[in-house]
């Protein structure tokens, strides 16, 4: 430092005897060259102004004017300030950039909350993802249902423990395999359309499959399938199938059962029938001949006793209609001697006939066997329903039904131009008033036909069934 100092003083002094002879802007500017190469240089304001002091002291010492000492150091203080101006604006500097870390301390403290606050956040939403991931891993693990993940090719990439339950087989084995080889081979064209229906994006609707089990056996599956989706793109597909073998079993177990239960009263209703025809409308004719023939007998026709025996005889005469209206409706001898086509002819006309409804009917022949006696009733029935929905609901004035066999199949047409209703609520209302379309559903079910019912506001009902063959 004391030869730093010894370097400038020489300078200094040379500078501040030129200011103080005159020498002016260039003299300040050297004290300013000069304080700034000491600031460089490393020299405090201290160690300056303890040279200017030496310096000043130097040059008033040889001055011989005591009347000019007072001016001398006056104008001297001026180029001293002005050789300290390199330190005032180091300081100034040093003070901003002190305030300007003060401020960026500050920011970086408000980031580094923000941080804190970011990684606390993250770090409780990892451990909710990890609750979440453990959950969800611990209720696949536990699930009774089959949940499974496919490769963009079909082949199984990962299963819970419910499929060894299900099929019998270690998980391990079926990695990587084609799931359709579990599949029954009539079920694998409608399982791959599936898959490539979730390939598209498509989530498509519940289906049912046979699956192999270890044991050789079948079971019935039900599946549903979702794109499984990573990085915005479809990776495969997620799977659930779930043991329906004894849902179905007890559903074929009741279908039997309404069947049985349908076939008992079809023949009961043809044991009444009969009854009412041949006991109780020959009884009732045998009345009503004994009747007329006591009506001979009397001789004054304008008696009370001929005017009873008349009104009489008319009143059973009109029993026997109604009985055998009654009869022909249990069961239309018909349907048995004649066969469904002309069955169903013969209860169109006299719907017709009793609500003055036009009724255009055409109904193919159909061989011996085509249809079982019981599918035949089962038309037939529903076919009555309609017709009595028609009179009782629809307002129409006209109905067209078609009985149409077409390869494998026969199909029934039934449309009016009534005023229509809303079929999503005719099979869930509380007044019973649905009840009718519901014995049809179930009828057309048990015969094994498709029931479809569209209904448009102010332009009619069309009821269709299509129910497949047996005979030639």
């Amino acid at each position: 430092m004391h030869d730093i100092l010894n370097n400038i003083r020489a300078p200094y002094e040379d500078a501040l005897r030129g200011f103080l002879k005159g020498t002016g802007e260039e003299a300040l500017q050297r004290a300013y060259d000069l304080g700034r190469r000491a600031a460089e240089d490393g020299v405090g304001t201290l160690d300056m102004v303890k040279l200017h002091e030496e310096v000043l002291h130097t040059i008033l010492k040889d001055s011989q004017r005591s009347e000019a000492l007072a001016d001398t150091v006056r104008r001297a203080s001026q180029f001293f300030a002005e050789s300290l101006s390199p330190y005032e604006m180091t300081h100034r500097g040093f003070q901003e950039a002190l305030q300007t870390l003060r401020v960026r301390a500050d920011e970086l403290a408000d980031m580094n909350r923000m941080l804190e606050d970011e990684i606390s956040e993250r770090t409780e939403v990892e451990r909710a993802l990890r609750e979440s991931e453990n959950r969800f891993r611990t209720l696949v693990e536990t699930a009774r249902d089959v949940i499974f993940t496919l490769s963009l090719h079909g082949r199984i990439t990962s299963m819970n423990p419910a499929f060894e339950d299900l099929v019998g087989a270690q998980r391990t084995e079926w990695i990587d395999r084609s799931c359709v080889t579990l599949l029954h081979t009539d079920d694998t064209p409608r399982a791959i359309r599936v898959f490539q229906q979730v390939l598209r994006g498509e989530i498509p609707a519940t289906f049912e499959a046979r699956i192999r089990t270890n044991r050789g056996t079948y079971l019935v599956g039900e599946f549903i399938m979702a794109p499984q989706y990573q990085d915005g793109k479809i990776v495969g597909a997620l799977g659930i199938a779930r043991d329906i073998t004894e849902r179905k079993r007890a559903s074929e177990d009741l279908r039997t059962l309404a069947q049985r239960v349908v076939v008992a009263q079809e023949e009961e209703r043809k044991r009444i029938s009969r009854e009412l025809h041949d006991d109780i409308c020959q009884r009732l004719s045998a009345t009503k001949l004994h009747l007329e023939a006591l009506q001979d007998k009397v001789r004054d026709k304008r008696s009370p006793l001929a005017r009873g025996l008349v009104d009489v005889r008319r009143s059973i005469g009109a029993t026997i209609k109604e009985v055998r209206s009654i009869s022909a409706n249990l069961r239309p001898a018909t349907l048995d001697d004649l066969g469904l086509p002309t069955a169903l002819r013969l209860l169109c006309r006299e719907f017709s006939k009793m609500h003055d409804i036009t009724v255009r009917v055409e109904a193919d022949p159909l061989p011996m066997h085509t249809l079982p006696a019981q599918t035949e009733t089962a038309v037939y029935r529903v076919t009555q329903e309609a017709l009595s929905n028609v009179a009782k609901h629809s307002r129409a004035r006209e109905v067209y039904v078609q009985l149409r066999r077409t390869g494998t199949s026969v199909s029934l047409t039934i449309r009016d131009n009534g005023k229509g209703f809303d079929t999503t609520k005719a099979f869930v209302r509380s007044d019973g008033t649905g009840l009718g379309l519901f014995s049809m559903r179930e009828r057309a079910q048990l015969a094994s036909a498709t029931f479809d019912l569209t209904s448009v506001r102010n332009k009619g009902t069309t009821l269709k069934l299509d129910i497949p063959t047996t005979g030639p």
